[in-house]
């Protein structure tokens, strides 16, 4: 559990990193598949500080907008839309 919680910090700070230089980067949708199904079993005091309530999503999604939308972020869509960051 430990390496997948490892994986879900960089794949997501990745992620962050990404959107702060402006660049819509999901993750490799076969990681992000695996990482979105082992996402909930993250204990609940892992999320305070690092990630957010759940952001839902309006219409179809990649996995890897999946994964940061359940992890507090809103998907990169280039808009005004998706800032990046849950507010």
């Amino acid at each position: 559990m430990v390496a997948v919680t490892g994986a879900i910090e960089i794949t997501v700070h990745g992620w962050d990193i990404a959107v702060a230089c402006g660049r819509a980067r999901p993750a490799p949708p076969g990681l992000a598949a695996v990482l979105l199904a082992t996402a909930p079993l993250l204990p609940s005091d892992v999320r305070p500080g690092l990630f957010a309530h759940p952001v839902p999503l309006h219409g179809p999604a990649c996995p890897g907008d999946e994964l940061v939308a359940f992890l507090g972020r809103r998907p990169f869509r280039g808009d005004s839309e998706g800032s990046g960051w849950s507010a």
